[in-house]
């Protein structure tokens, strides 16, 4: 077997486990109590774009290396999670306190939120959804947390972030602040927003 064909066969694994550890995840990270039908449609959107983001994250990846997943999120997240949300009959978008984006930059409250969260995982707690009721609209949050995937992008930018990659992320966002995290830390929030019930 050549080299590369092994390579190529032990990113594929390595792939997958870390996609399969994902789903796991995310199904105990957006566990909702039972009589909330408001996280209960939350979650579901936020899964159903998370599915469709991951693989396309992963295609990227795949085919161009970690700065061609930057180039994907530069180019085609926000309107691919737009034209998602639009079919979902919902407003998708994620927030964080330090962003790549300035747009998703979060509002006092979802800075104030995910503080709660992070202290809460910080000390061992459990880190849950939440709902928030404003101006006639649900909005259902639920907390982005870091993976292997992640540290590509994300990660320390000396140690875990190519060279190549850092350059692609300055090019498209010179003001970034979304390095230096962990994994399994909490990075943002998925911003779910439904109308309220009438």
């Amino acid at each position: 077997m050549s080299r590369k064909l092994l390579s190529f066969f032990l990113f594929s694994i390595l792939l997958v486990l870390i996609i399969a550890q994902k789903r796991t995840d995310e199904q105990n990270l957006f566990a909702v109590p039972q009589d909330s039908t408001h996280l209960v449609q939350g979650k579901t959107h936020v899964m159903a774009l998370q599915k469709v983001l991951v693989g396309q994250l992963v295609n990227a990846i795949r085919e161009k290396g970690s700065a061609g997943a930057v180039d994907f999120c530069q180019l085609q997240a926000i309107p691919l999670t737009d034209s998602i949300s639009e079919w979902e009959g919902v407003r998708i978008s994620r927030v964080t306190d330090r962003p790549r984006n300035p747009d998703h930059l979060g509002d006092s409250y979802e800075l104030a939120f995910m503080d709660k969260l992070k202290n809460n995982k910080q000390n061992g707690k459990s880190i849950t959804p939440e709902l928030r009721k404003r101006k006639g609209q649900i909005i259902a949050y639920f907390p982005i947390v870091t993976h292997t995937l992640c540290m590509q992008c994300h990660g320390n930018s000396e140690t875990q972030i190519s060279t190549k990659t850092l350059e692609t992320i300055q090019k498209h966002y010179p003001d970034d602040m979304a390095t230096g995290y962990s994994e399994n830390e909490v990075r943002g929030l998925w911003k779910v927003i439904m109308r309220m019930e009438e």
